[in-house]
């Protein structure tokens, strides 16, 4: 049984094995901190391999020109919760800044002074290319050398998940977040409806990529422990849920897993040949279909916390 990655104490439970992975998977609960982690975690050259050039889309941008409009009035969106109320020239840091689009977005709006970091690779290379004002830093967060209560505002959107070393991590954030400073981080919800009827099939465990989530009560409650104090929690979100439930149900009802979400990216089509043009076609019309009823579901299970996503806010106030 594969130690916590969170806490790493040894008394781990299966949730559930994961069958449409090649490798033997499995989504593992701990005993004492309630995180469920990817067991075995993967080896270096496992997550070498699952971050390939594939993975971040080839060219300027991960997806096709729609699907980034669409991507970038929801991070038009985040951007404005992020920033409402922090100090003019405030000082923020965007925890796996990717290709550096929302960073860029706030520069163009916001008098602020930016900063985002990736880890190294294509992602990272594409932000330095597209930079339009924010200061780029490559690496993890551990190796950085941001000075103590540095930043008015972090934020981590959809990477808490694919960390190693998660607790440390939010250590590193408390070291460097100033003292009633902002914290804003998203992730999956595994406790949400999405999540327990597709199990390995949800399009949110991304295995092996995600390795850890957390319940949401069990996740405000350990960061209450570490002065973080919950200013809001947002449930509701169709830049993700609604495609989590497309994708989670073309995962049943076809072989290949992520199928249609691999078509999206800008990578080479030339891999998807023309004897699959049929099945894309009925993948396109499945998506545009069952669209506004995904949306109407997203917004029903709002209401409850059921949602495939959770984004939440905090005030840091340190103990």
């Amino acid at each position: 049984m594969t130690q916590c990655i969170f806490c790493n104490e040894d008394e781990q439970k299966v949730f559930f094995k994961i069958k449409t992975h090649s490798f033997p998977y499995a989504l593992q609960k701990c005993t004492h901190c309630h995180a469920y982690t990817l067991a075995p975690t993967p080896t270096t050259e496992q997550l070498d391999k699952a971050y390939n050039t594939g993975y971040y889309g080839e060219g300027e941008a991960k997806f096709n020109p729609i699907i980034e409009f669409g991507v970038n009035l929801f991070r038009s969106m985040r951007a404005s919760r992020a920033v409402k109320g922090i100090p003019e020239s405030g000082k923020l840091l965007d925890i796996g800044c990717g290709s550096g689009a929302f960073l860029n977005f706030l520069h163009k709006k916001y008098n602020l002074q930016l900063s985002g970091l990736e880890i190294e690779g294509d992602a990272a290379l594409r932000a330095a290319d597209q930079n339009k004002g924010f200061t780029l830093y490559t690496g993890f967060l551990q190796t950085t050398d941001f000075s103590k209560e540095t930043f008015d505002v972090i934020t981590i959107y959809h990477v808490f998940e694919h960390l190693l070393t998660p607790n440390e991590d939010l250590g590193k954030i408390q070291q460097i977040l100033k003292p009633n400073g902002r914290l804003v981080i998203s992730m999956p919800n595994i406790d949400s409806w999405q999540a327990k009827f597709f199990k390995d099939d949800w399009f949110h465990l991304d295995v092996p990529r995600h390795l850890i989530f957390f319940k949401p009560k069990d996740f405000k409650r350990m960061m209450q422990a570490k002065g973080f104090e919950i200013e809001t929690e947002r449930y509701i979100s169709w830049e993700q849920n609604p495609y989590g439930y497309i994708q989670s149900s073309l995962n049943v009802l076809s072989k290949k897993h992520n199928f249609l979400y691999e078509f999206l990216k800008t990578n080479e089509k030339s891999a998807f040949g023309k004897r699959n043009l049929f099945q894309i076609g009925l993948h396109v019309l499945f998506a545009g279909i069952t669209l506004p009823l995904f949306l109407l579901v997203d917004l029903f299970e709002s209401l409850f916390k059921k949602s495939a996503t959770v984004e939440y806010t905090f005030r840091y106030q340190p103990k």
